[in-house]
């Protein structure tokens, strides 16, 4: 008897779920994320996700960092993921929002 379950076969692939909560911190860990923001937030994180076919369960701010829990294919590096996330997020903030 195998000591661990063997994973369910979908075809020729094993059947993965990688689900991974991400944290970052802004720089210098300056107070400029509002947690009312949240929802714009959660708006722009799910565009960059989609397009790496990811997708978003959770997204949370504080004042000085932020933590999304996400779902994405095995086919992914996790680097790719969170590189386009926070790279599109970091931009679209300093574009949308602190533009004087």
């Amino acid at each position: 008897m195998a000591r661990y379950p063997r994973a369910a076969m979908v075809g020729a692939h094993p059947d993965t779920q990688l689900v991974v909560h991400m944290v970052w911190a802004t720089s210098m860990r300056e107070r400029v994320l509002d947690p009312s923001r949240d929802a714009w937030l959660s708006r722009h994180i799910d565009v960059p996700a989609a397009k790496l076919g990811a997708s978003i369960i959770a997204v949370g701010a504080a004042w000085d960092h932020v933590h999304v829990l996400a779902q994405w294919p095995p086919t992914v590096p996790l680097a790719d993921l969170v590189q386009r996330i926070k790279g599109s997020t970091a931009r679209l903030w300093n574009v949308d929002l602190d533009a004087p």
